[in-house]
């Protein structure tokens, strides 16, 4: 079975969409603790929950564009996907290297 490649597009998302529902309501995925993603993964991430974001994959001053990220404007992903993602990412401890994504500073 080949592996799916992997969007580099999620980074973006997970850098800028916000959390839709729950205790931490409005906080970005990115910034979300470990623990609370550590509980969505024992206790099932949202699988049909759907996201739309209007981000766009822009650098933080809007000038120049993330190399070979397109817009994801209205873009529909599945915020399951981006929670376990996120959980691997402060897994990892590369929360940090998403920070330059962030295109509004809110």
């Amino acid at each position: 079975m080949d592996a799916m490649p992997f969007d580099p597009r999620l980074l973006v998302k997970i850098a800028n969409v916000r959390m839709p529902f729950g205790k931490y309501a409005g906080t970005r995925l990115l910034y979300l603790p470990e623990e609370y993603l550590l509980w969505f993964r024992d206790k099932g991430f949202p699988k049909s929950y759907a996201i739309h974001s209007n981000v766009d994959a822009s650098s933080s001053n809007g000038s120049e564009s993330v190399e070979g990220i397109e817009s994801i404007e209205s873009s529909r992903t599945d915020l399951g996907q981006l929670l376990a993602l996120t959980l691997e990412i402060k897994i990892q401890g590369l929360e940090k290297i998403l920070e330059p994504l962030i295109t509004e500073k809110n």
